[in-house]
């Protein structure tokens, strides 16, 4: 039989599962062969907390309110540092809630270089782990001026995941790390409901 347990080093605690022991009958000895699952545990408890969340979503009023709560679930739940949500309004994807690190409302045209409007054109998760290898990478310093952008640290690495509805993009779930650490599959996985609760919340507001 397995069993979960917590085991504390000096330096970390680790959730692990214990796989099998086996007892030295000659010194008396015991081994145990364990399994580190905390990210596993990790990720279990927040796709627990994302769905939970997803009736905040659904019970919204107003896209303003959506559109922040999406940003707030990128943040709080799945522990995104850098997050925004983008929507396609004529031709341009419209930033509709941020961090405040571009102009409120700035756009981006469809028609320009950005991981975001590639997301959106291929219809598929786009994860760039390491922007400076990027071409279609889009940094903030060029659009409002480096001077004013130079306040933020730059990201190093980014992941989108378009809103679809009705099988089309009709927006883009947008978040950048200033961690050398690219975005894991589990962000992907929870980036990728995020979206689809966020489709049916404006599904319903539509």
């Amino acid at each position: 039989d397995t069993t979960e347990d917590i085991l504390h080093t000096r330096f970390k605690k680790f959730r692990v599962k214990v796989l099998k022991t086996t007892f030295n009958d000659a010194t008396q000895g015991k081994t145990v062969i364990l399994e580190d699952i905390t990210e596993e545990i990790k990720f279990r408890d927040t796709l627990i907390a994302l769905n939970q969340y997803s009736k905040a979503l659904t019970e919204c009023d107003t896209l303003p309110a959506l559109f922040d709560l999406a940003r707030e679930a990128m943040t709080d739940i799945l522990g995104f540092d850098r997050a925004e949500v983008w929507i396609i309004e004529n031709n341009e994807l419209k930033q509709v809630s941020s961090d405040n690190r571009l102009p409120q409302g700035f756009t981006v045209s469809l028609d320009d270089r950005a991981i975001i409007v590639k997301t959106v054109k291929e219809m598929k998760t786009i994860h760039v782990p390491d922007v400076s290898k990027e071409p279609d990478y889009q940094y903030a310093g060029e659009i409002i001026g480096a001077e004013k952008y130079a306040l933020y640290e730059m990201s190093l690495s980014e992941l989108a995941t378009p809103i679809v509805l009705n099988g089309k993009a009709i927006g883009v779930l947008n978040v950048e790390s200033t961690l050398s650490t690219p975005f894991t599959e589990n962000d992907m996985v929870l980036i990728e409901l995020l979206a689809i609760h966020m489709s049916n919340a404006l599904m319903r507001l539509s």
